[in-house]
């Protein structure tokens, strides 16, 4: 059984195809996957993630109200730990400003 030898055009198509898959991919993971992880919120409860600022590699800051008081909270490697706590005043005032923000576009 000879196997016909692959030509260059079907070479060259092969991996074009082989990029449109990929590049498939990427817009899937970058653009719909955040999409659709917006439907899988979790349900409402005392605890709520108002703020969430990546610094670097596994370090993060949060701004947390639990019941009715604000913490800012340090994630890293290391663990969590509160860094301080915000009055509901500063909080409410970042709300209105990162709302108008977002509303504009």
């Amino acid at each position: 059984m000879n196997a016909a030898p692959i030509g260059w055009s079907e070479y060259a198509r092969l991996m074009l195809v082989l990029c449109g898959i990929l590049a498939l991919a990427v817009v899937a993971i970058r653009f719909w996957l955040p999409r659709l992880s917006r439907w899988n919120k979790p349900a409402n409860g005392p605890i709520e993630i108002c703020a969430r600022l990546p610094l670097e590699a596994r370090k993060t800051l949060y701004i947390v109200k639990a019941a009715n008081s604000y913490m800012l909270l340090a994630s890293s490697e290391a663990g969590v730990q509160h860094l301080a706590a915000l009055s509901p005043d500063e909080c409410s005032a970042w709300r209105e400003k990162s709302e108008l923000s977002s509303a504009k576009f």
